[in-house]
């Protein structure tokens, strides 16, 4: 079998039975793991565990997950959500230094600010425009969010400022 063959099959296998099968089969076959990065195969309770920091702004968890368990910033739930997403909608009290800050350093590290949603293609700006948040208007605005994107109406955050009278959203979102 040729090495790069061998390294598919225990990629597929990570994927499949999960790593600590895959360890004890390892230790009992003597079969040699230690050229392979297996720690940065993601698991699903990692980008779980990411989403849930992200909402509660838990900027200690998050470059925990990121930085020492490789968690890909554009981790998205079954609806497409990103952390953005989960950032600007956080429920958290003092928030606003904390989600601008974030979404500073996940932009920084390559989150994708113009993740759409799946259901009704909003990105993070969307969400932010129709709750009024004119700091994450912002914030996503300065940290590379595109306005012209447009939903699966195809509407802009602009057009539904604009139908919902939010006239400071509207102007960052015209004047950006």
């Amino acid at each position: 079998m040729r090495p790069d063959a061998e390294q598919e099959v225990v990629v597929l296998l990570v994927l499949r039975i999960g790593l600590g099968v895959l360890s004890k089969m390892s230790a009992s076959s003597g079969v040699k793991l230690d050229k392979l990065d297996i720690g940065c195969v993601e698991r699903d309770e990692d980008r779980a565990d990411f989403l849930s920091a992200c909402s509660r702004l838990d900027l200690r968890a998050i470059r925990d997950l990121v930085e020492n368990k490789g968690v890909d910033v554009n981790s998205e739930d079954g609806v497409g959500q990103n952390c953005a997403h989960f950032i600007v909608g956080s429920a958290e009290a003092d928030r606003e230094e904390r989600q601008t800050q974030l979404l500073g350093y996940l932009s920084s590290l390559g989150a994708n600010l113009n993740a759409a949603r799946t259901t009704d293609g909003w990105t993070p700006l969307f969400v932010a425009a129709v709750f009024n948040r004119t700091h994450l208007v912002q914030a996503l605005l300065g940290n590379g969010a595109s306005a012209e994107v447009r939903d699966l109406e195809g509407k802009t955050a602009e057009d539904w400022a604009e139908r919902y009278r939010m006239a400071d959203i509207k102007d960052l979102l015209v004047h950006r």
